[in-house]
Order: C-alpha cells, then sequence, then structure tokens
C-alpha cells in the first residue's frame, strides 16, 4: 500500500488506518483472480449478460463476476434487475451497465434496479466492487453497503437514513486494502445510486505523479456515507453527481502531473449536502462540502464550478463546516472556483476555506454565491489544524456574500505562525454584506487587497477591519455598514488612496476611488476609523460630503483624506459698507477655513482667489471673490463668496449759516450771482460724491429756503436747509394817474370823480388817496394825494389834480326856415372835449359830432324843430 505525502491516511479513522482487513479470507480474493486468468484461455464474447432467474448460457450468468470473467476485454456486461451480495473484481476494461445505465442517480423514472451488496462484513477496509484495470465503465447500478444478512456493520446515517454500513467504499482501486492501488485511468463511474457506507462512496487512489487521466464520476446520487468521493492523483471530472446524508461531499488530493492532452480535470454542476451526521468514530473536527488537497509541481489547473453545497444542519459544538476547502497548492497548482453556490442556512462556518497555498492566484474564487455563512465567507489562513502552517493567498472576484455574522471575508495569520502570510484579493464586484466585517485582515503578515468592488461591501457592522495588517483599498462601494466604512486596529496600515504612489502597504499604490458616503458627519458613525498612529491614506474618495460637510467629522484617529471630486463651502458671505472696506485675504487655506470656508480635503497645497470685477467702482454691489483650491492630489475646486458692497450710512450735511441780502436795485430780487451761500460743512463714511442745492437763479424779497443735497458714492443723500432773506429796501413806486379835468354833475356844484391810483413794490403795500377816489370835487383845481406803505415800512408819496369845470354853452347863431339848417356854436372851458347832441323831444338824443370847444356846428334839421345841447366827454 502506497502512501502520498501527506495525502494518503488522511480521511481514514483510525481501524482503518490500520489496514487490517475483515471478513473475507485472502483465497476468495485469489480465487476470483484465478477465475478472470482461466477466462482469459477460452474465447470470449464481446457482450454478456447476468441474470439470476435466467437459465445460464454462454452469454448468460447468474453472478456478475461470473460475466466479467467470460466477456472478452473491452465487452459489455449487462446486469438485470435484482440483487447481488458479492466482492466483486473488475480487472480488465470492460463496461459494466445496469438496469438504468442511461438515467442519472436523481432521475425519478428509473426502473427496477440491480442492487449491489457486499458479501464479506468489513466496513473498515471492505468495498462492493474492487476495480483493478484501465478503461473500465460502472453505470447504472444502486450500491447498498447495508447488508441485512451479515452481522451489524458500522452505524451510518441519522434518522430516516440510518443504516449499518458493512463496507468501506462501494467502489475502490484496492482489494480490501491488501493490495497495492492499480493503476487505473479512462475509469467511467456514471448514473448509478451508491448509499450506505462506512467510508467513501468511491475511492480511487493512485501512486502520486501517476500517468492517467479521462476519469469521469458522472450524474450519481452519494447517500448516508461519510464521504461521497475521495480521489488520490487521479485526472478526473466529477460532474452532475448528488450528495445527500454525508458528512463530507468529496475530495481530490495528491496532484503533481499535468493532465493529458485533450483532458481537462472538472469538479463541476454537482449538488452536495453536508454535514447532516458525524460519524463518531472519525473523530474530524471540520468537515467540507469539496475538498481541493495537495496540487503542486506540474499538477494539472482544476476548476471547480457550478456546484451546489448545502448545509441544513448545524454541526455539532466545537466542529466546523466548510463549503468549499482549498489546501496545499503550490508550483504551477491552480485551483480556480466558478459560479459556486453555498447555502449556509446560519451553520456553515466558513464558506470558501484556503490553507497553504503558496503564491497569488494559485487559489481563485470566481462568482457563485457563499449565503447564510456565519464565520467567514471566504477564509485564508496559515494554520491547518491537521496540516500544518504556511502562506495563504486566496483571490475571490464578483462573488456574492451574505453572512450571519462573523467576516464575508477573512486573511488570518495565526500567532503562531509569525513569518507565514495570509492575504486575501478581494475584486471585481464582489458583494459582501450581513457581516460583522465585510472584510478582516488579522495579524501583522497580514494583508488584502479590496478592489473594484463597484457593487458594495455593504450591510455589515464594518466595511473593511485591518487589525495589525495591512490594507490596499481602491475603488469599492463601502457605503451603508452600521458602524463604519474601514476600521485600522493595532498599527494596522492602510492606503486607501495615495495620490503620491507611496506604497506604504507593500501592495502597490491605491488611487482611491470608495465610496464612503453614509456615514454623516456628526461624529456617531465613521467612514474611517483608526485607532492607531499609522495615518491611513484615503485620498480621493467619495465621503458624500457636500458643501458645508466637514469630513474631519467621519473620521475617528490619523487619517489622510480627499473627496473625489473636490467640493468646496466657499467662505462665509460678508456685507461692507464701502468699496474700499473689502477686505484682502491671506490666501492660505487656513484663512480660506477662518473664514467659513471648507474644503473636502484635510491637506491642501494652495489657496487663490480673483475678485470680479476686479476694481469695483464706488456704490452699492456684489463683489464675486472665486476661490480656488487645490489639494494634495492636485484636485482643483472652486467656489464663490459673495461681499456685499451695502452702505446703509448716510451723509451727514450741514447747511450754510442763514444769510440776508439786499436786492438788486431797483429790482425787487437778488441774482444768484451776488449772493454768496457758503459752502455746507459734509462727511461720509465711504466718500462724498456730490453736493448740490436748489438755490434759485434770481432770490425774490423774502425769505427763501434753500435745500442743500449731499450724495454719497454709494447713492445714500442727505439734506439740509438754508435761508437766504432778501431785504425790502426799496420804497413801493407810485403809478399816479393823469390830472384830470371834470365838470361838474349835471345840476351840481360839483363833480363826482373816481379813480384807480395803483403803485409797484417788492412786497404788500398799502395805498391811501386822500382825497379818496369818488369824492365832490369842488369847481377849480382839486390836488388828491397818494401815498404809498409796504410791509417794510417803506413809504412814498405822489399827486395828481382833479379839476372841476362848468358845463359848455350852446347857441342857435342863425336859422335858415327855408333850409332847415340851424348854425351852432358851443363854449366852454377849453380843452375839454364835449359831444353836441340833438333831440326832437328832449327824451331821445342823437350824437351830432364830437369837438373841442369852442367850436361852430351847422346843423340840417330837415325842417323839424329841433333842440341841442353840449355833453362833457373826459
Amino acid at each position: 500500500m502506497t502512501t502520498n505525502q501527506n495525502c494518503q491516511t488522511s480521511h481514514l479513522p483510525p481501524q482503518r488506518r490500520a489496514g487490517s482487513p475483515r471478513g473475507l479470507p485472502v483465497h476468495l480474493f485469489v480465487a476470483a483472480m484465478l477465475l478472470a486468468s482461466n477466462a482469459m484461455l477460452r474465447a470470449q464474447p464481446a457482450e454478456v449478460s447476468v441474470d439470476p432467474g435466467a437459465p445460464p448460457g454462454p452469454a448468460m450468468f447468474p453472478t456478475i463476476q461470473a460475466g466479467l470473467n467470460a466477456v472478452a476485454a473491452g465487452g459489455t456486461v449487462h446486469v438485470a434487475p435484482g440483487i447481488y451480495v458479492e466482492d466483486i473484481v473488475v480487472a480488465k476494461a470492460v463496461s459494466l451497465l445496469g438496469p438504468n445505465a442511461g438515467k442519472a442517480g436523481v432521475d425519478a423514472t428509473r426502473g427496477p434496479e440491480a442492487i449491489l451488496m457486499p458479501l464479506t462484513d468489513d466496513a473498515a477496509n471492505g468495498q462492493i466492487i474492487y476495480v483493478s484495470a484501465s478503461g473500465v465503465t460502472i453505470a447504472g447500478f444502486l450500491f447498498n453497503g447495508d447488508n441485512p444478512n451479515l452481522n451489524a456493520g458500522y452505524p451510518v446515517g441519522t434518522g430516516a437514513s440510518a443504516a449499518e454500513a458493512n463496507t468501506s467504499a462501494a467502489i475502490q482501486n484496492t482489494y480490501f486494502w491488501t493490495t497495492d492501488f492499480a493503476p487505473v485511468d479512462r475509469l467511467r463511474i456514471q448514473n448509478n445510486i451508491i448509499k450506505n457506507i462506512a467510508y467513501d462512496g468511491i475511492y480511487l487512489e493512485l501512486a502520486l505523479g501517476s500517468d492517467n487521466g479521462f476519469n469521469y464520476v458522472l450524474d450519481n446520487k452519494f447517500e448516508t456515507m461519510w464521504e461521497g468521493l475521495q480521489t488520490y492523483a487521479v485526472h478526473s471530472v466529477i460532474s452532475n453527481n448528488t450528495f445527500v446524508s454525508i458528512n463530507r461531499g468529496l475530495s481530490l488530493h495528491g496532484t503533481i502531473t499535468v493532465a493529458p492532452a485533450g483532458f481537462k480535470p472538472l469538479v463541476a454542476n454537482n449538488h452536495l449536502t453536508i454535514g447532516e451526521w458525524w460519524p463518531a468514530e472519525i473523530g474530524r473536527l471540520r468537515t467540507e462540502g469539496i475538498w481541493i488537497n495537495y496540487r503542486r509541481e506540474n499538477a494539472a489547473p482544476l476548476e471547480v464550478s457550478g456546484n451546489v453545497v448545502d448545509t441544513p444542519v448545524a454541526a455539532p459544538a466545537g466542529k466546523t463546516l466548510r463549503g468549499l476547502y482549498a489546501l496545499n497548492v503550490d508550483g504551477k497548482g491552480e485551483v480556480t472556483f466558478v459560479g459556486n453556490i453555498v447555502s449556509g442556512r446560519g451553520n456553515c462556518q466558513e464558506g470558501v476555506t484556503a490553507a497553504l497555498i503558496a503564491k497569488p492566484g494559485a487559489v481563485s474564487v470566481l462568482g457563485g454565491t457563499l449565503t447564510g455563512i456565519a464565520q467567514a465567507g471566504l477564509m485564508a489562513a496559515t494554520k491547518d489544524l491537521d496540516w500544518g502552517t504556511g502562506d495563504v493567498f486566496l483571490t475571490a472576484s464578483n462573488v456574492s456574500i451574505t453572512m450571519t455574522g462573523g467576516a464575508g471575508a477573512l486573511a488570518s495569520q495565526d500567532v503562531s505562525t509569525p513569518t507565514s502570510r495570509a492575504q486575501v484579493t478581494v475584486i471585481e464586484d464582489c458583494r459582501i454584506t450581513g457581516g460583522v466585517v465585510g472584510v478582516r485582515l488579522a495579524g501583522t503578515n497580514a494583508s488584502g487587497v479590496i478592489r473594484d468592488n463597484a457593487l458594495s461591501i455593504t450591510g455589515n457592522q464594518v466595511g473593511v477591519e485591518v487589525d495589525g495588517a495591512r490594507a490596499l483599498v481602491q475603488g469599492n462601494n463601502l457605503a451603508g455598514n452600521t458602524q463604519a466604512g474601514i476600521r485600522v486596529m493595532n498599527e494596522g496600515i492602510v492606503d486607501a488612496g495615495d495620490c503620491a504612489g507611496e506604497n506604504i502597504t507593500g501592495l502597490g499604490s491605491s488611487s482611491g476611488g470608495n465610496d464612503l458616503s453614509g456615514y454623516g458627519f456628526d461624529g456617531t458613525r465613521w467612514t474611517i476609523d483608526n485607532w492607531g498612529t499609522v495615518p491611513v491614506l484615503a485620498y480621493q474618495n467619495n465621503f458624500g460630503a457636500g458643501p458645508g460637510d466637514n469630513i474631519a467629522n467621519s473620521v475617528s484617529g490619523p487619517v489622510r483624506y480627499s473627496q473625489n471630486p473636490l467640493v468646496l463651502k466657499s467662505p462665509d458671505a460678508i456685507i461692507v459698507r464701502c468699496v474700499g472696506d473689502i477686505p484682502a485675504a491671506t490666501q492660505d487655506y487656513a484663512t480660506f477655513r477662518a473664514l467659513g470656508g471648507l474644503a473636502s480635503a484635510g491637506e491642501v497645497n494652495s489657496v487663490s482667489y480673483v475678485d470680479s470685477p476686479l476694481d469695483p467702482p464706488a456704490g452699492n454691489q456684489d463683489v464675486t471673490r472665486t476661490w480656488t483650491v487645490v489639494d494634495v492630489c492636485g484636485q482643483n475646486g472652486q467656489c464663490e463668496q459673495t461681499i456685499r458692497v451695502q452702505d446703509t450710512t448716510a451723509p451727514t450735511i450741514v447747511a450754510p449759516a442763514a444769510i440776508a441780502v439786499d436786492p438788486d436795485a431797483p429790482q425787487c430780487f437778488a441774482t444768484a450771482a451776488g449772493v454768496n451761500l457758503g459752502t455746507p460743512l459734509t462727511a461720509d463714511n465711504c466718500g462724498v460724491a456730490s453736493v448740490v442745492n436748489n438755490a434759485p437763479a434770481q432770490f425774490a424779497t423774502g425769505p427763501t429756503i434753500v435745500t442743500w443735497t449731499v450724495t454719497d458714492i454709494n447713492g445714500l443723500k442727505a439734506t439740509a436747509t438754508q435761508v437766504v432773506t432778501v431785504r425790502d429796501t426799496l420804497p413801493p413806486a407810485i403809478v399816479t394817474p393823469e390830472d384830470m379835468v371834470r365838470p361838474v354833475d349835471p345840476g351840481q356844484n360839483y363833480a363826482t370823480v373816481t379813480f384807480n391810483p395803483t403803485a409797484n413794490d417788492c412786497s404788500s403795500f398799502s395805498l391811501v388817496a386822500s382825497p379818496p377816489s369818488g369824492s365832490h370835487f369842488p369847481p377849480g383845481v382839486n390836488t388828491v394825494d397818494l401815498t404809498a406803505t409796504d410791509t417794510a415800512g417803506n413809504i412814498s408819496a405822489s399827486s395828481f389834480t382833479v379839476t372841476v369845470v362848468e358845463p359848455p354853452v350852446v347857441r342857435l347863431t342863425g336859422y335858415a326856415q327855408t333850409t332847415g339848417v340851424a348854425l351852432l356854436s358851443v363854449t366852454g372851458t377849453a380843452g375839454l372835449g364835449y359831444q353836441l347832441q340833438s333831440s326832437a323831444d328832449f327824451a331821445t338824443w342823437t350824437p351830432l359830432t364830437n369837438s373841442a370847444v369852442p367850436y361852430v356846428y351847422t346843423h340840417t334839421t330837415g325842417g323839424t324843430h329841433r333842440f341841442y345841447r353840449a355833453v362833457y366827454t373826459p
């Protein structure tokens, strides 16, 4: 029996490792081999059948072994439904086909089965079929390791699936562990149901470095056993199998060679339900859905894809359930987990685990989902309890991880492995939620690259936790974790954005680009929570900061940060009274902050500003000060501060003292050119633009109010008044009537004379005539005195005469009776004008002529009787 460098005995319970066969005499095995040898001496058919109920014949046999012995190499043995209790040896290339050879183990349309049971009761070492040749196909059978006619076997399963297994394997390539492992290849095991086995349903082992390939385990159902399938150094395709009521699903070990040309090893599309019961005698602390172990030197790459691992039952206390496990991979060995599903249901502690992985990229998890994982979705550990310690590297891309606690991805450097390295690389749209931590790196030699996970590491308590480790964090969505986006403990080193290319982690330089929004800026949750003294680099990330949000309030401990794009809050708007009060500011970040400005960066290279208009004119207006801030990463940002020139203080003015002037004689006014108003006293906080008054071109006699108006440079006004009085020094100018001559009133010895003298003055006045108008003036020359007195007390006097004369006399100086021509003469006071009138009845008078006396008038009466008179015409 060979051992394959730390691989062979890893799966065995103590009694099996002892290697002692139980129940089968060695001579029975020898007899089977002799039968096979004797059959070779006769001509053998290419196709035979096995049916215990059929009559024997040249191609019909009652037992499977008999059919195998009889058939030609490369031939086919058809087995009818029935129960076959045999220890079978397949010693040549042959197709052994049961009645359901064309139907998968889980196909509900399978017909009656050919049931194979062990003949020998040996739960530690036995098998139902021993394969010792290459080119063998075994398909369409039901293997039942519980033979009720044998002594009680090893208890397997639980509940309805409980059984007593009488054999350790259904198919293996060693005979009761008494022979070396047969060098088989091109083995196909397909469409079988295998159940009630003490150890492995299928166990295949070759010498380390064996040249083999084209081995297939397809469409089988494994039920109620410790492990469904285990291989050593066997290049295989293991696909579309179903595993239920088992402890471990399948494991592949001991590969150091390339696969044959044209053959690609693969573990794909298997459905494994594990951990439903734990064999007491095996005593393992951990179990896995799929375990890939010891792929080293020139080992062919292995893809493990599309498998589903389900863990419906919690492990016993102190035991661990794992979905997928990669162990001991180095050299050219590569294991790629693609699109697998681990349905943990809160029972699976580790979704994908890696240990002793000697180089980066050797083990990758591409796509797939890990749900309901309790402790670690992705686990990279420097220590395996069974296999020792060493470096470990694990890469995951586009994996969806849902936790019920623990860490979505964990790189753990065990304290007992101070020189071993543990690294997880979580990249390209991995999604992690529900954990205490999204990605945890623990240990001084632990590290992690968390990059380009835009679909979010969110819904955890902490997005990324670095405990004494190193991390490069770039381009991730770390928003929405309940406590912190990134937490650093025990002097961990984190580059979550380094614009200077410092490579502080030894993992390269992060360009930032992480979404660290949604934590607020009130110190209750942290975008970055650094418990150490080594600054976290976190330049060019999105902290969700808007104008006025202070990122410093969302980080704890030493953090060097900036936001991309740079967001600025402008300094507070200010109001000044005058253009000259616009303050200049020192163009540095401290001043910018002191003025109320804020940048979404902890460090700034330069601050500058430009005012618009650059040289503002006087007057109320808004001046826009455009600040430009350049952070330490060279990001530019601009914001505008409003400086409002708003002068609310009016100018002051004190008008010149009141003045009094004389008019420009003989005018009743003083012209402005001759009046010296003086100069008002003005003042303003910003400056006086103009001083004007509303003085008229001519100041009238008396007081005139002059309003002075001062206007400052911002348009504010103030007024004051000055009284300018033009003194009245001119007496009234009397307009004296012409001397008057009036006849006496008819029939009176006086004349009633009216007149209306006037005067002109610069102010109001009174004009008195003595005697007054309307007086009776006696004949003769009468003098009327006029006296004018104005309100200023100026007096002037004048007079005119009223001469009262007798009325004119009309005389008839001749009359021609025949012609009716009358000659008239009028006499009276010379120089007075009279009107000659005639009347026939003293009632109606007709004017004849106007003339001055004396004069003579000839009037043709027309022969009528006439009366004449002369009337004075003033």
